[in-house]
């Protein structure tokens, strides 16, 4: 006996379009049962608190106990202790890697060699923000974790090694893609500190980087 019902439509992936709830591929997809099909792995690195060949450590410090959000944390130790010693500090960059806010971390290898890079070419202290991830924490979790990093690091006594060699009277937001959306919005909707109160010694933003960002509303 034959049957006129046709089997579901195949997509690249293989998957049955009549079970996909959530269709964000290439990173993601989210069936009608609940599985979760994530297709963005990222190689992770370990931060180390010993100097590399550029010059750069690195640690991790957990900035919420509550949602276990973290910052990874790149210091060019070499030019900070020389700064320290003149009575300087070096600018702060806080920085909020892409991934469609649901793939990435501060310790996948691609965006934890940029930061490092960062940190080493143009001598400043990077603060990177491991936020977390949709769709387990749903939006606005990522927006919420970022903002609560950058009040953690412009914090008085936040850590170490912000406290003795990061001017957080010299702030860069930076970001790529989701971490540019989070970025622009921050300023927009929550109104960073700008440059008028600088000479006050306020925390303050100095300028954003926005590398490739999606649309903002």
């Amino acid at each position: 006996m034959s049957t006129n019902k046709r089997p579901p439509a195949r997509n690249e992936s293989g998957d049955g379009d009549g079970d996909i709830v959530v269709d964000l591929f290439p990173f993601l997809r989210v069936y009608k049962d609940g599985r979760i099909k994530k297709f963005v792995r990222h190689t992770s690195v370990p931060a180390s608190g010993e100097k590399n060949s550029n010059g750069i450590v690195t640690k991790d410090v957990v900035i919420d106990d509550n949602t276990g959000v973290s910052v990874r944390l790149f210091l060019p130790v070499d030019v900070a202790v020389a700064a320290a010693a003149a009575s300087r500090r070096l600018p702060l960059v806080v920085y909020i890697h892409g991934g469609a806010f649901c793939s990435g971390s501060a310790s996948a290898e691609m965006f934890h060699r940029y930061a490092e890079s960062l940190a080493a070419r143009a001598a400043v202290v990077v603060v990177s923000v491991d936020y977390r991830l949709a769709p387990d924490h749903p939006l606005p979790a990522g927006y919420d974790d970022a903002w609560a990093a950058l009040r953690w690091a412009v914090s008085r006594h936040s850590d170490p090694w912000l406290a003795n060699y990061a001017d957080t009277t010299c702030m860069f937001l930076a970001g790529e893609s989701a971490g540019a959306n989070i970025v622009h919005n921050h300023r927009a909707q929550r109104g960073v500190t700008g440059r008028r109160r600088r000479h006050r010694g306020h925390n303050t933003l100095a300028a954003m980087l926005l590398g490739h960002p999606p649309v903002t509303v």
